[in-house]
């Protein structure tokens, strides 16, 4: 032992350079180190899994979301507060990576005709805002509130928050860059348009 540590201390300066060099040699390949977090990393590129699923979501659209959280303190159900919702949804449509836009106003409502109880209707539940009166917004409050498919989903029980979700194109998550370029599109669409409410933008992959 006492040798070994001799013999470091004798040739202390070549070990250091030594030790340097290595370093340097090691640090330069960090520049082609990428963080991978899909899940296809699990999976090798013929297998039959990962292409059913990619042929799955090439039909039937992406399992990744941008949700945006809309509240009004005076409620979601004035001409305002629903401009801005539709304003919204169709901010959505048109940005890049979004395949689909579910909200409030664009929900699919299926009922029965007044004249024709016998005839199925299904139209968007909220069409034309500034035709609506007090008593018709009303009307739509009490239709949402009690429409299980959106309550806590689309609409809170209190009617004063709504969420907005645009499905993302297939894909188009697995790449951390699009992520970061999509939520920056939305936040900046979003805020320019909304100064007087409360907004959360939360991506969900």
């Amino acid at each position: 032992m006492q040798t070994f540590l001799n013999s470091v201390i004798r040739f202390r300066w070549i070990i250091a350079i030594i030790i340097l060099l290595l370093t340097l040699f090691k640090a330069s390949s960090l520049k082609n180190l990428e963080f991978e977090g899909s899940y296809r990393i699990w999976f090798g590129e013929e297998s039959k899994i990962l292409k059913e699923y990619d042929k799955f979501r090439s039909i039937f659209g992406n399992d990744d979301v941008i949700t945006i959280a809309f509240r009004d303190e005076d409620g979601i159900f004035s001409k305002k507060a629903l401009h801005t919702i539709d304003n919204i949804t169709q901010k959505l449509w048109q940005t890049h990576y979004i395949a689909r836009v579910d909200s409030l106003t664009n929900y699919q409502y299926v009922h029965a005709d007044e004249e024709y109880p016998d005839e199925v209707v299904v139209e968007d539940f909220i069409e034309d805002i500034e035709s609506y009166t007090p008593k018709e917004l009303q009307n739509k409050e009490e239709i949402a509130l009690g429409e299980d498919i959106i309550v806590d989903k689309i609409i809170s029980r209190d009617g004063k928050t709504t969420m907005i979700v645009g499905r993302m194109i297939p894909k188009a998550g697995d790449d951390p860059e699009v992520s970061f370029k999509l939520r920056n599109a939305v936040l900046e669409r979003v805020f320019n348009n909304l100064c007087h409410h409360r907004v959360i933008v939360e991506m969900i992959a």
